[in-house]
């Protein structure tokens, strides 16, 4: 990268250039890496026929400056000498590329001013002070000894520890093209180097340990570091791919968490997911997007699980099955198997810090006042209440809020909350994995007085089960992921039938119209706000009738206009409620004249 004024980045290297005996000039470079060429998009533009589009590419590396033909029409010359492989520029070395002249200003002395065939020079050649060689595979390296058998290894025997010669240009790139990557070539490339290496690497020193010491570490990166380098020396490092993005992308791979890592420090980020290793979709802010930085292979995908998993002290695991834990940390890993070579779907989840409040999501305006009044009145009255919204679109944050109003009551979580069970004291969470029966403790632990059970997000098995062990129960909370409640109830009987042979479909469909007073229906504009849509009630057996709604005015570039809006009369719970000890205001659900805003009563304590 270019450096054109003082001061924008420290000056890498610096090159004199001049035009056959014209006045030099001087350009430095920032990067650790330049191209030169003819054409736009190089580092140093040289504007000549005789220059090549692409013509040479230069790499600074430990104090040395590598120069590299990239099979230029007229060639690279150091001192009047054509290069045929990866040479070391010295400070008194001219370089020539077509009609211009280039030398090094300011670059300390290296001890070796060429790459030469001989491998014997090529990776013994001594380092600068504090320094690394430009390779390290010399006689104990683990590179060559493992891998190669010898003292001092060939280029092409390197090249096959390496999985080969053939350019990296040469690969079919259809398989490493990803959406989350919007895989330019250059993304394309470097994943390819970035296998190679993790693939040479491993076939030299084994896997690396789920837990890796800083011994381990230090003999890995050395490893990695002369798998890198001897790519660079053969011209494996395809002309935009920095040879030191490859090294920090094959250490986070092999011996830390890959982009895990990134998604676990960014206090933003709550859910990272993927169909296959290079497809990755992050939740950030509450919004979706796509990670540009996915792994390079299913292989390291899973290293990282088992390194995360390592870490959070769960147990070993092959991943030949579905998996799902949830961590003390609260964390929680879904991983599952599908068709497709590299296809591994898997959802990371973090756990909510602190329970949302229903004030707090007033004020965001989730909903409005007068529905936040209602919900709580409805939960002070053990009213059955679904909360149903798309993947990652919002119920849980509403979920958490109503569990923050249960003071009084025990929740008996079954599954495991986005939240950690610690935010609230009266919180109980049993069948967490979905594996665990519920038989042996929903009936003692319902015994127990004031206890509401809370389902989140269960399976249609689960949900199966807890009917059946409890048809009848009262204040139970539900969350589902479904496009609506009216979509979530046609579909909730058929897969809980399918789930559970031998359940009658009609039991089913009796169990789920019979299940919840309350529906509450959450979804995201695309203005990116999640709002719940609507409160409603059962009007009969199977029809629902609006509470409350959100009235949508119109949309434009910049967002939803509308407002929440009551039914304007009274709903049929009224009965209910009241004779549950709750006191109404007729005012909550009168519908407001201008449409812009409802009456907002303070929730009751």
């Amino acid at each position: 990268m270019l450096n054109e004024s003082a001061g924008e980045a420290a000056t890498t290297f610096t090159l004199l250039i001049s035009e056959k005996g014209g006045i030099e000039r001087r350009q430095a470079f920032s990067g650790a890496e330049a191209t030169i060429g003819r054409v736009a998009g190089n580092d140093l533009v040289l504007p000549k026929g005789n220059v090549s589009k692409r013509h040479a590419r230069i790499l600074f590396r430990e104090g040395r400056l590598i120069v590299t033909d990239l099979n230029s029409t007229n060639g690279t010359f150091v001192n009047r000498r054509r290069i045929t492989q990866a040479t070391i520029l010295r400070e008194e070395d001219r370089l020539f590329i077509g009609d211009y002249v280039l030398r090094v200003e300011g670059l300390g002395q290296p001890q070796s001013d060429s790459v030469p065939a001989d491998t014997t020079d090529r990776f013994s050649a001594p380092p600068l002070p504090g320094q690394r060689p430009i390779s390290s595979s010399e006689p104990d390296s683990p590179l060559a000894s493992a891998l190669i058998g010898s003292d001092r290894p060939t280029s092409e025997d390197l090249g096959r520890a390496l999985g080969g010669t053939s350019s990296l240009r040469s690969l079919d790139s259809s398989e490493q093209s990803r959406p989350s990557q919007r895989a330019s070539e250059g993304a394309v490339l470097r994943t390819s180097a970035v296998q190679k290496v993790i693939e040479g690497v491993i076939r030299a020193l084994g896997e690396p340990p789920a837990v890796v010491s800083e011994e381990t570490a230090s003999k890995f990166s050395e490893t990695i570091v002369s798998a890198v380098d001897h790519l660079l020396v053969e011209g494996e490092v395809p002309v935009g791919v920095a040879a030191d993005a490859v090294i920090d992308q094959v250490r986070e791979e092999l011996l830390d968490l890959g982009p895990i890592r990134s998604f676990l420090n960014d206090p933003t980020a709550t859910v990272l997911a993927g169909l296959r290793y290079d497809d990755l979709v992050e939740v950030r802010d509450g919004k979706s997007q796509g990670v540009t930085r996915a792994f390079s292979s299913k292989a390291s995908l899973l290293r990282a699980f088992e390194r995360l998993i390592a870490a959070e002290g769960g147990e070993s695991q092959d991943f030949s099955n579905h998996f799902e834990e949830t961590f003390a940390s609260g964390l929680s890993l879904s991983i599952g198997h599908s068709e497709g070579e590299g296809a591994l779907m898997f959802v990371l989840r973090k756990p909510s810090k602190e329970p949302q409040t229903l004030d707090e999501l007033v004020k965001r305006g989730v909903l409005s006042r007068a529905m936040a009044t209602f919900l709580q009145l409805c939960l002070g009255a053990r009213l059955n209440i679904l909360l149903t919204s798309p993947p990652e679109e919002g119920s849980s944050m509403l979920l958490e809020a109503l569990l923050g109003g249960l003071t009084r009551e025990r929740a008996l979580m079954i599954g495991q909350p986005t939240f950690l069970p610690d935010a609230w004291p009266s919180l109980s969470v049993i069948g967490k994995t979905g594996r665990e029966p519920l038989g042996d403790l929903l009936p003692v632990a319902l015994g127990v007085p004031g206890s509401r059970p809370v389902l989140a997000y269960p399976s249609p098995a689960r949900l199966a089960e807890f009917f059946e062990l409890s048809p009848a129960s009262q204040g139970t909370l539900v969350a589902l992921t479904a496009p609506g409640v009216r979509a979530a109830l046609r579909s909730l009987p058929a897969a809980m039938a399918l789930a559970r042979p031998g359940l009658p479909l009609d039991v089913a469909d009796a169990w789920v119209r019979g299940a919840f007073d309350v529906a509450v229906e959450l979804g995201r504009h695309r203005d990116g706000r999640v709002r719940v849509l609507r409160i409603a009630e059962w009007a009969g057996e199977r029809e629902l009738s609006d509470v409350f709604s959100f009235v949508t005015v119109r949309g434009n570039n910049h967002g939803v206009e509308g407002s929440f809006s009551a039914a304007g009369e009274l709903p049929r719970l009224t009965e209910r409620l009241q004779a549950a000890g709750v006191r109404l205001d007729p005012a909550l659900f009168q519908r407001n004249s201008s449409g812009s805003r409802e009456s907002e009563p303070k929730l009751p304590r």
